[in-house]
């Protein structure tokens, strides 16, 4: 609609000037305008009256045309107007605004402590399985039982499980930072747990030479052996629950 109106203008503002123009070439050719005065004599009479009347009917003439666009560009823009008076108008749903979240990652750090953790556990596990029970393959469950071989009952024998639990401990020690406060907190426990089994429940029961000892050291020896079970296989559970899909966590905003 715009557009049209632009035309319209656009074409009245051209013809007029040109109009306007070439009537002021033709009387300066006629000499009307000039030096001397307007020929007052019968014949420039006729010739001016001639022109007069050409131009007349000029003006006449872009009237008309002008008229004539004009209404056409009146009818083009009634006819838009209905048309755009029976359209149906268009609803435009509105966007659901979308919760902006950052895909979950896991703490590569916390990640890398539970690995660190679970592989000196693996190592206590297998260290404590070979004196206990040695047909056991590593990863298998210690199945109770006060049958105890006699090489358990010897505290040399135990040397290596000594060591496997510093191990933990020391590892736990530095990583512990790293883990989320149930697990550090769980943890912590159990190391505690199987240090008292193993240093002020267990080695006082030992024999140093052969392993003969009374059947009621013997009995708790096994009870003992029993609880170190429980406590290794608690803090397996625990890590492999802390590096499960449930305890990935999100990066810091």
């Amino acid at each position: 609609m715009d557009v049209l109106l632009g035309v319209a203008a656009l074409v009245v503002l051209i013809s007029v000037p040109t109009l306007l123009g070439l009537i002021y070439l033709e009387l300066r050719q006629r000499r009307m305008f000039g030096p001397r005065s307007i020929i007052t004599n019968e014949r420039a009479n006729n010739d001016t009256a001639a022109i007069a009347m050409s131009l007349q009917a000029e003006l006449e003439r872009l009237r008309s045309d002008v008229h004539g666009i004009l209404t056409a560009v009146s009818s083009n823009m009634e006819q838009v107007r209905e048309e755009i008076a029976s359209r149906e108008p268009v609803s435009i749903p509105a966007p659901i605004a979308q919760p902006l979240s950052e895909p979950p990652r896991i703490d590569s750090d916390r990640s890398a402590a539970i690995v660190d953790l679970y592989s000196a556990l693996s190592r206590l596990d297998v260290a404590f399985l070979a004196v206990t029970r040695p047909v056991l393959l590593p990863g298998e469950a210690f199945d109770g039982g006060d049958d105890l071989p006699t090489e358990a009952l010897r505290w040399e024998s135990w040397n290596d499980v000594g060591a496997a639990a510093y191990h933990f401990a020391e590892v736990f020690s530095e990583r512990r930072i790293r883990l989320d406060p149930p697990t550090r907190d769980h943890l912590n426990g159990t190391i505690g747990s199987i240090r008292r089994c193993l240093t002020e429940r267990l080695y006082p029961l030992l024999s140093d030479f052969d392993g003969s000892i009374g059947e009621q050291n013997r009995l708790a020896a096994a009870e003992v052996v029993g609880s170190l079970a429980i406590d290794i296989q608690d803090a397996r559970i625990v890590l492999e629950h802390a590096s499960g899909p449930e305890r990935i966590i999100r990066a810091p905003e």
